[in-house]
């Protein structure tokens, strides 16, 4: 009995220090035990030889098991069990606060959780929350109220990037400074080729005046004069309309105005053409082409009848002057009217170069200068016509009786017809004469010489 007392008084101090996992085998010790049962607290020390095993380890949610096994061989059992109650969670004093689930501002509170950890087996108790306070304003804005001027001063503060709250302590005031409100610009004095101007502007705020120099003009220039030294140069006299200043140009060219005053081709025969400059007599000669006859209208000669048909003789002849007698005849039935083609004796169609002229019906020279549409007439031939050129020269005359000639390209378009390229006199000057000649090719319309490459007489207006 007293063995049993004193395992029993062994088994209850277990059951109170049931934290302490005792692994190792512990014999021959003093222990303290409660008895089973026992509320007082009351402990009896008993001196045994014993055997201590850890069967199951109680948990903070589980009970343990701890084995008492006896040493001594006259122990009435040979083990005894004992219960270990759970030791229940050790829960953690830490606040490891989790996620913000609101953000705090500087106008309203946040809200923030923590778990409770048990330090033992790391079970979390119920989640807890806390409020968390406002923060501060961030006064990093700066804000201008009253801009300042080149009189008054400004105002300033300082506002909160989040909410807009002012900072009443942050008010500023910004110094004056030398930005003017300028008016308009006005013109004192204008400006000239010969001297400078002044203008100026007034700040409407504190009367400030700025003056600035308008800087000389160019000089007006307008044509005064222009004279033909010969049929290589022009000198043009410029003058300004304003301060009376003056300075002479040289325009070099070729300003030779040839017209055609003999040719000695005849409707067969190829001759000799002969151009005058009407300006300085100079003259030059070139092969013409033969001029090919001019024939005047059909004339009835006769009439006959033949088996029941009346015949009538066609005849036309040659107007040019070189022709004597040269004729064409054709005999047809009166039936079917007067030939309608120049026929060779032979009946075969003669094939001849194309011949032009230039009409001007549409063309008007004024006073002062000239415009209008021309056309380039094929007056007979047949041969493709190619890029075609009408060169326009105007002559222009003053009081003094001097004489300018200014020279201008028109292309003939498709429908052969061309525009005149509008020249207005010179200042001085009227318009005498306009010469129309047309030349062939781009060539042609760029060379020097008219006579060389024209195609058609002059026609003078």
């Amino acid at each position: 009995m007293k063995r049993f007392v004193a395992i029993f008084a062994m088994i209850m101090v277990l059951c109170v220090f049931c934290s302490m996992a005792v692994m190792a085998d512990d014999t021959g010790s003093t222990m303290e035990v409660v008895p089973d049962g026992s509320t007082t607290g009351e402990t009896h020390t008993v001196d045994t030889s014993y055997v201590l095993q850890v069967v199951q380890a109680p948990t903070c949610t589980e009970t343990g098991i701890y084995r008492y096994t006896c040493l001594e061989e006259d122990c009435e059992d040979g083990f005894h069990d004992v219960i270990v109650e759970a030791t229940g969670h050790t829960w953690s004093n830490r606040r490891d606060w989790g996620a913000t689930i609101i953000a705090p501002t500087c106008t309203t509170e946040g809200l923030a959780y923590y778990d409770v950890v048990c330090t033992e087996c790391g079970a979390v108790r119920e989640s807890e929350t806390r409020v968390l306070a406002t923060i501060a304003h961030d006064y990093s804005v700066y804000v201008v109220d009253q801009e300042p001027n080149c009189k008054e001063t400004g105002l300033a503060h300082y506002e909160c990037s989040v909410c807009g709250a002012i900072d009443e302590d942050s008010y500023v005031e910004l110094a004056t400074n030398d930005e003017h409100s300028f008016s308009e610009w006005n013109i004192e004095e204008e400006a000239t080729c010969i001297s400078t101007g002044l203008k100026t502007r007034v700040c409407t705020r504190c009367s400030y005046t700025e003056y600035e120099i308008i800087p000389m003009t160019d000089h007006t220039y307008e044509v005064a004069g222009m004279h033909l030294d010969d049929c290589e140069t022009i000198t043009v006299t410029w003058v300004c309309s304003y301060c009376g200043d003056t300075y002479e140009e040289t325009i070099t060219g070729n300003f030779h105005n040839y017209v055609l005053v003999s040719d000695t081709a005849t409707c067969t025969e190829k001759g000799i053409a002969t151009y005058e400059c009407t300006y300085c007599g100079d003259t030059y000669e070139v092969e013409s082409e033969a001029l090919g006859h001019a024939w005047g209208d059909w004339i009835l000669s006769e009439t006959y009848t033949q088996d029941g048909v009346e015949y009538g003789l066609y005849i036309h002849e040659c107007t040019r002057d070189c022709c004597d007698n040269v004729f064409q005849q054709v005999v047809m039935p009166l039936s079917e009217g007067e030939p309608e083609n120049d026929e060779g004796d032979a009946g075969e169609t003669e094939t001849v170069a194309n011949v032009y002229a230039v009409s001007s019906a549409g063309i008007e020279v004024g006073e002062s200068a000239v415009s209008g549409t021309g056309t380039l007439l094929v007056v007979s031939g047949d041969e493709e016509v190619g890029t075609m050129y009408v060169r326009v020269a105007i002559v222009y005359v003053n009081e003094d009786g001097e004489q300018l000639l200014v020279v201008n390209n028109a292309e003939v378009k498709s429908d052969m017809t061309f525009n005149v390229p509008s020249v207005k006199a010179p200042y001085g000057y009227s318009v005498s004469s306009v010469c129309l000649v047309a030349v062939t090719d781009d060539a042609a319309a760029l060379s020097g010489s008219w006579a060389e490459v024209a195609v058609t007489e002059p026609n003078v207006l």
